[in-house]
């Protein structure tokens, strides 16, 4: 993936993240890559967010929970438990609350026989505004991904500008 966006009419797709994980197992409820930031189209204003993809090269296929964030929430480090019942400060500012789940998942064969996870949640809907250009994301394990390499995880998000 490119952190080069591609425009076509109003619509862009986000740079991509490739994000930190931990060299070890997860449990249920931790947070996987700490707070991920997500440059968004039309600072100032908003869009509106139609698919998310995440590329697992490890092939765990995992299953998270998403939260989505306009500003900032407290930070919580990589692999420490996220709590649903954050402060209210960080609860004003959650946007979407959505479920990744193992069945969005394609496995796609890549040069030299590796096997990744490729997954696609398409036709979102998801309205966001947002002061300085950027989204906030903790992605929750549902069970327990176990990750050989720190980059094994990556993302992309397609919007719609208004």
């Amino acid at each position: 993936m490119s952190n080069v966006p591609f425009v076509m009419n109003k619509s862009k797709l986000c740079p991509a993240n490739t994000f930190t994980v931990l060299e070890a197992a997860y449990t249920a409820l931790d947070v996987v890559g700490g707070l991920i930031t997500i440059p968004v189209p039309s600072a100032g204003s908003g869009g509106v967010i139609t698919d998310i993809y995440l590329r697992d090269a490890a092939n765990q296929n995992a299953a998270y929970t998403l939260f989505i964030y306009r500003e900032a929430p407290t930070a919580i480090a990589d692999g420490d438990t996220f709590s649903s019942g954050t402060t209210i400060a960080d609860q004003l500012k959650l946007l979407h609350v959505v479920n990744l789940l193992a069945a969005h998942y394609t496995d796609i064969i890549t040069t030299g026989a590796v096997t990744i996870g490729w997954a696609h949640i398409p036709d979102l809907s998801l309205k966001y505004d947002t002061l300085d250009g950027n989204l906030y994301m903790y992605m929750r394990a549902v069970a327990t991904p176990d990750y050989a390499l720190v980059t094994d995880l990556s993302a992309a998000y397609f919007c719609w500008l208004d």
